[in-house]
């Protein structure tokens, strides 16, 4: 019964990671590729098949020593492989270790399977003892070597059948050419034979005299009629010699005519319906009363002058007394925190441009803001070409940003924070204010799952990047873009 419980708990475990199922599906995944790198689904599908031999004869698996060995040798000369290739196309030639660890350490903690790990730790170091010893082409050839060793094992073939085999295949290669240079030989003979004689024949017409010559052709021509069904075969004629043009590159998408081309209409956007802030109005009100009785009990004495509802934060205005100090509603930040049963508050002590101290507080509820009411204010702007509208601050004011003005720009964040929303409404809003021929796009998305939508688009300058070598690739071609309008600059002054 022991075997079958390591069984069923094998399968799981291989199961899980195979088809990358939730949370528990990439750890189990990346503890595989640990080991054995980029091989994992095959290591997967070997657990799979040991955890149900396990399960279903409750015992351990009784192999030949060649087989085991043999499987061995065909493993590690897979993950070899695969670790001299994953090396050389990441164009990194020393510290492989150190290279593994940092990328499966970053795979463990984000809990992705974005990192190549080529051949796991396994293939990894024994990459590191071949590429010292033999190099990059040394350790292609001992890949090959060892899979050839481990197909020879498990096949049960020695080595000495193997060259026997080889010799053998080579005489018989050496004795075959040979023919094949006499059999030409031979041929060549008959063919420098047959022209001496056609040369003959000709002399003997020639010297035949011509009222003879004539009547013999046309009994030749009577008698060999051609056929009615054979075909005519026509040569075509000889075209003069001129420079092979070039084949048309292949377009990667439908050619794009900017003449032709609208901008998109606000009515593509759905309407988002007006949110339901009772709740939150309940809560102010709630919180009026615990606010100003809080900084009483502290001897703070402060009037509460206005309340702004926002979309995921209630600001409350206060107006301090004469003699209170602006510090001291700081210094309180913890206590009306637990006063309020709010997570955490935001304290602006004092207001720019006013004589008030302002106490951020989150809301219950956060209420969505509607995108196209957002585009249909912002487009009502006299807007900059790179500016986006963002959101809604505190006082339900437009939020913008001109991309003009950040070339770097990192959007981060807990999970759920926003992060891909902020991304599309950037998008979207260049996609709806910019024809193609004023914004060029280059979209590279390594979790393949967030920017396939816009792969039709024509202001891409390259369809959507989603290999993380291509995307290096493109990279190099956007910053050469960029080196060629510095030179551009230089030379214009």
């Amino acid at each position: 019964m022991t075997w079958r419980l390591y069984g069923a708990g094998t399968i799981a475990f291989a199961g899980l990671a195979l088809f990358e199922l939730g949370f528990l599906g990439t750890l189990f995944s990346n503890m595989i590729r640990l080991v054995v790198g980029n091989t994992y689904q095959l290591g997967a599908i070997l657990l799979l098949i040991l955890g149900s031999y396990w399960l279903l004869f409750d015992k351990q698996p009784k192999l030949k020593a060649n087989y085991i060995l043999g499987g061995i040798l065909l493993y590690l000369g897979i993950v070899l492989f695969v670790s001299a290739y994953s090396f050389q196309e990441l164009a990194i030639h020393t510290d492989f270790l150190n290279a593994f660890l940092e990328r499966a350490g970053h795979d463990l903690v984000a809990g992705t399977l974005n990192e190549d790990l080529a051949g796991g730790i396994v293939g990894v170091l024994l990459y590191s003892l071949t590429y010292f010893l033999v190099g990059q082409l040394g350790s292609y050839l001992l890949a090959v070597l060892l899979l050839g060793a481990g197909v020879l094992f498990i096949c049960q073939i020695s080595f000495g059948t193997v060259l026997e085999n080889l010799g053998r295949a080579l005489k018989a290669l050496v004795l075959g050419s040979q023919n094949l240079i006499k059999q030409a030989h031979s041929e060549l003979g008959k063919l420098k034979e047959d022209a001496s004689k056609a040369l003959i024949n000709e002399d003997e017409i020639e010297s035949a005299p011509k009222e003879e010559k004539i009547s013999d052709e046309k009994v030749v021509y009577d008698q060999f009629e051609p056929a009615a069904s054979v075909p005519e075969i026509t040569m075509p004629a000889e075209k003069p010699k001129t420079k092979p043009e070039r084949p048309a590159k292949r377009k990667t998408r439908p050619a794009f005519n900017s003449e032709a081309y609208e901008l998109p209409q606000l009515d593509l956007l759905s309407e988002t319906p007006v949110p339901d802030r009772s709740v939150e109005k309940k809560k102010i009100k709630q919180n009026q009363a615990v606010l100003t009785e809080t900084l009483k009990s502290f001897g703070v004495e402060a009037e509460l002058k206005n309340i702004i509802l926002g979309p995921a934060v209630t600001k409350y205005e206060l107006h301090p007394a004469v003699g209170v100090k602006v510090s001291k509603f700081v210094s309180l930040a913890d206590d009306l925190a637990l006063a309020l049963a709010a997570k955490d508050i935001r304290i602006e002590a004092p207001i720019p441009g006013k004589a008030l101290v302002g106490i951020e507080v989150p809301n219950q509820n956060v209420a969505m803001v509607s995108f196209k009411e957002l585009m249909a204010e912002f487009q009502a702007t006299d807007f900059a070409p790179l500016e986006v509208p963002l959101g809604r601050d505190i006082s339900n004011g437009l939020i913008t940003a001109d991309l003009a003005k950040m070339p770097h720009l990192l959007i981060a964040g807990s999970t759920g924070s926003g992060k891909s929303v902020a991304i599309n409404v950037i998008l979207t809003s260049l996609l709806m204010n910019c024809p193609p021929e004023q914004v060029k796009l280059v979209l590279i998305d390594p979790k393949k799952v967030e920017l396939g939508m816009y792969h039709d688009l024509p202001h891409l300058l390259t369809p959507v990047v989603t290999e993380p070598r291509k995307a290096a690739v493109t990279l190099e071609k956007v910053v050469a873009k960029m080196q060629q309008r510095y030179e551009e600059f230089a030379r214009t002054g």
